[in-house]
């Protein structure tokens, strides 16, 4: 949209601004991360909504700076197949925010065009499970959390790519599918996850 928007207002898109030097973690954000890897499911609960809220809270300019460090251990931990429907939930109630609040362009270029795809990958995978789908609240969110994903991240990726056209059509699909069960703010969800869809490929 601010493309679109330079465009046509004749008024230049704002500069891209340099990405901060990477940031070591705190000592109490290192041991969050640490313990969400614990496989004693109480403490990876404990860790993840403690990440959650600090994720909502923490300043824009050091979410850029250990993003990737915030991310790696939610995205490691949504990619094991027998993960607890409890620690999803909260594991992406963190995701969201990091994916929301994050300033973009403190986001090396190259990085940022990446984020897209592996969320997908991650949240692709789980409305397949079917455990998952009867969790409606953790439906809602996994769906929420892609919408983030794709009114964000989506502009910004290598939308050419087949692997990023596939997870948009499948996205879609499952929401297409989703749309007609469940309750009301399932139903919601999945129709603005359609408007999102429309929205980014007609810009």
């Amino acid at each position: 949209k601010l493309v679109l928007k330079g465009v046509r207002g004749g008024t230049p898109p704002p500069a891209r601004m340099a990405p901060p030097m990477p940031m070591s973690p705190s000592l109490s954000l290192q041991g969050i991360c640490i313990e969400i890897c614990d496989p004693a499911v109480p403490v990876a609960l404990d860790a993840a909504e403690a990440l959650a809220k600090h994720l909502k809270t923490a300043p824009v300019a050091e979410l850029a700076a250990t993003f990737d460090f915030s991310l790696a251990p939610i995205f490691s931990r949504l990619g094991e197949p027998d993960i607890p429907v409890s620690l999803l939930e909260s594991l992406l109630s963190a995701l969201t925010p990091l994916l929301d609040r994050v300033d973009i362009c403190l986001i090396a270029d190259a990085r940022a065009r990446r984020v897209f795809p592996l969320v997908m990958e991650r949240l692709l995978a789980l409305l397949e499970r079917k455990d998952v789908l009867v969790a409606e609240d953790v439906a809602v969110a996994i769906l929420c959390c892609a919408e983030t994903a794709l009114r964000r991240w989506y502009p910004v990726c290598d939308r050419g790519v087949e692997l990023v056209r596939l997870q948009l059509g499948f996205l879609t699909h499952m929401a297409v599918q989703l749309i007609d069960r469940g309750h009301r703010d399932l139903r919601v969800r999945c129709a603005l996850i359609l408007a999102a869809v429309a929205d980014v490929e007609d810009n």
